[in-house]
């Protein structure tokens, strides 16, 4: 009789302890959840604030207005392409003969007609976009990273002959890189540095 009713308490502190630990961790886990997250964000957070003071003095890449700093944009279809995924996110259809239109003799085509560039430099890339959009010039590397870092887009020319047009749009703080859209090869995951980036303009409707 003893055994038995030794053996029901032993069955019953079991339970108890079981319900114990199953409630324990749904109690907990939010809480460890939201504190994993807010640690992470803080560390990105950290890491953006380091960027900042890295790049606060740091001024924008661009060309020159004058005809010899004019660079081709090789194969032309980035262009187009940019000012498209930017007219996309505003929820604004640009074609791309309206663009072809707009750009007129600055189009490089071979002898079968076909678009192989578009010949732009500063002023002619600032126009460009101010035509569809409200293109901001960012007084720094450290105003353009942190608009970026907090949902603005830009677009931009990529790498050191210039001849590729992308969107940024966003920052990779862990990496010290911008996250941006590729016009040609495709992906909104691709990464370039910082400085890889000349004549940056945020993106905003008009």
């Amino acid at each position: 009789m003893v055994y038995m009713k030794l053996k029901r308490l032993l069955k019953i502190t079991v339970f108890a302890c079981l319900l114990f630990s199953v409630v324990s961790c749904q109690n907990d886990s939010p809480e460890e959840v939201m504190y994993s997250k807010t640690s992470m964000e803080q560390q990105t957070e950290q890491k953006l604030q380091c960027l900042y003071e890295m790049y606060k003095d740091k001024p924008i890449q661009s060309l020159f207005n004058t005809t010899r700093a004019t660079r081709e944009v090789l194969n032309g279809e980035c262009v187009i392409g940019a000012i498209q995924y930017c007219g996309n996110h505003f929820n604004e259809n640009i074609s791309k003969n309206e663009i072809v239109r707009y750009f007129g003799d600055k189009v490089q085509r071979d002898r079968n007609g076909n678009i192989t560039g578009i010949a732009l430099n500063t002023s002619d890339w600032d126009a460009a976009l101010n035509n569809w959009f409200t293109a901001t010039y960012p007084y720094s590397q450290a105003y353009l990273i942190n608009e970026i870092a907090n949902g603005k887009i830009a677009c931009c020319r990529l790498g050191s002959d210039r001849s590729h047009a992308v969107v940024l749009l966003g920052v990779d703080a862990d990496a010290g890189k911008f996250i941006y859209y590729d016009p040609v090869l495709g992906g909104e995951n691709n990464k370039a540095a910082f400085t890889e980036i000349y004549d940056p303009r945020i993106i905003t409707k008009k």
